[in-house]
């Protein structure tokens, strides 16, 4: 009788050890982060599943201990159970991250699928719009510059009508209803690295279509081919942004 209640009673504190073992890593992994840092912004934890594998690490860690409990310290047996949440985080983490390499392949492979049915905007004429800095007037350091400086102070011009002496393309990431706005989103995306970048390098510019449509665009392209390709690598790599092409 009293050798039952001894294994009972070690199959508890066991079972005890285990439970806090299992469940301590994933509370850490959730409460750490925004303790470090109280304005991020945490997707709440499946408090569910959290207590689920507390209890199977309990019972797997009072099945292994339970009849040598007498012949290790608690610290001995949480330390050991311990080792099971780490296995099941380096596994999940490893299908998380197989999962997400083959979206990504899948994308791209769908993506380059459908290179052909990429929709391009034609328009017959696109005005440059001049970052509001270039407003300052420059210093006339020769004639032609003189030139230039007297023909900016007395026009200030918004727009400059953009020649095209062939077949052009702009690859667009976005569109605006004031030339405001579209600086706006220049100067934040400027400031920023693109993973794109890792393959193309960004030319940002702003353009005027029309009345109230303006577009920031990421490069421009004198050829159908390098504009698709470029197309297909920021609708892969930033797809946050909706990437059209316009040719002109």
């Amino acid at each position: 009788m009293k050798k039952n209640l001894a294994i009972g009673k070690s199959a508890a504190i066991t079972f005890f050890i285990g439970a806090i073992a299992g469940v301590a890593p994933f509370l850490f992994m959730q409460l750490l982060p925004s303790m470090l840092n109280p304005t991020l912004s945490i997707t709440p934890p499946n408090y569910s599943a959290i207590i689920v594998t507390g209890l199977l690490i309990g019972a797997i860690t009072s099945i292994i201990f339970t009849t040598s409990f007498g012949k290790r310290e608690p610290q001995e047996i949480f330390f050991y159970s311990l080792g099971l949440p780490a296995i099941l985080i380096a596994t999940v983490s490893n299908l998380s991250a197989n999962f997400e390499a083959e979206s990504a392949l899948e994308k791209a492979t769908a993506l380059v699928s459908q290179s052909n049915e990429i929709t391009i905007e034609k328009v017959i004429s696109i005005e440059a719009v001049p970052h509001p800095a270039s407003h300052q007037e420059p210093a006339a350091t020769g004639f032609l510059d003189s030139v230039f400086a007297v023909a900016v102070a007395s026009d200030r011009p918004e727009t400059i009508l953009v020649a095209s002496s062939g077949p052009n393309y702009l690859i667009v990431i976005g569109e605006y209803q004031s030339a405001k706005a579209a600086w706006a989103a220049y100067n934040d995306i400027a400031a920023r690295k693109l993973r794109s970048e890792r393959y193309v390098q960004k030319n940002l510019s702003v353009n005027k279509l029309g009345e109230r449509r303006f577009v920031l665009s990421f490069s421009t392209s004198h050829s159908d081919k390098d504009a698709r390709r470029i197309y297909k690598i920021l609708a892969i790599n930033d797809p946050q942004f909706s990437v059209r092409i316009i040719k002109y």
